[in-house]
Order: structure tokens, then C-alpha cells, then sequence
């Protein structure tokens, strides 16, 4: 959870065992208002809970087959990776990784 409110993350992709941890704590994650679930059998009731748009990512794929776009490919000083530390000494340190694209 650290890390999802130290980056202000608007959506999130993940399994749904862990859609489930992320509802409970969906109070502290304020920033979120999507989740992209790998998994197809998503329980309606979960965006009901915290108003966030779930949705599975068949639907997804589905979406970008009917409306596809050119690509917005990305620029040398827009981040290309976040990394973490373990937080074995403390809370997690964040590293974020710029100009892998030049």
C-alpha cells in the first residue's frame, strides 16, 4: 500500500485476490479511480464499495480490438520504471527510472 500512495496512482492492475486486499483498504487510496483485473470473474459488488471503475482485462483487450488508436509512444523524460526496495530497514525507498527510451 506504501507504494500505491507515494506514487498518486490512478489505476491499478491486478489479480483478484488482491482486488480483494485493495477494497479494504480502498479508504487510503485516494488517488485510484480504476483497477484493471486480470481475472474474468469479477464480484459486482466491489466498484459498488468504493465507486472505482473495475473492470476485467478481456474487457480491456476487447475495447482496444473496437477502437483502436495510433500509438502515443512515450518520451525520454517520462518515467519507465518505479522500483522499490524490500523495506526490510524501514518503510520502502521508491528509485523511478527516467531516459530508457532515448
Amino acid at each position: 500500500m506504501q507504494n500505491l500512495c507515494q506514487t498518486d496512482v490512478t489505476t491499478v492492475i491486478c489479480g483478484r485476490k488482491e482486488l480483494t486486499s485493495l477494497v479494504h483498504i480502498s479508504g487510503q487510496l485516494d488517488s485510484v479511480k480504476r483497477v484493471i483485473c486480470m481475472d474474468d470473474d469479477i464480484p459486482s459488488d466491489l466498484s459498488a464499495q468504493n465507486g472505482w471503475k473495475i473492470t476485467s482485462f478481456a474487457d480491456v483487450e476487447r475495447l482496444g480490438r473496437e477502437n483502436p488508436v495510433e500509438a502515443d509512444l512515450p518520451l525520454s523524460a517520462d518515467v519507465a520504471v518505479i522500483m522499490y526496495t524490500s523495506g526490510s530497514t524501514g518503510l520502502p525507498k521508491v528509485k523511478r527510472i527516467f531516459e530508457i527510451f532515448s
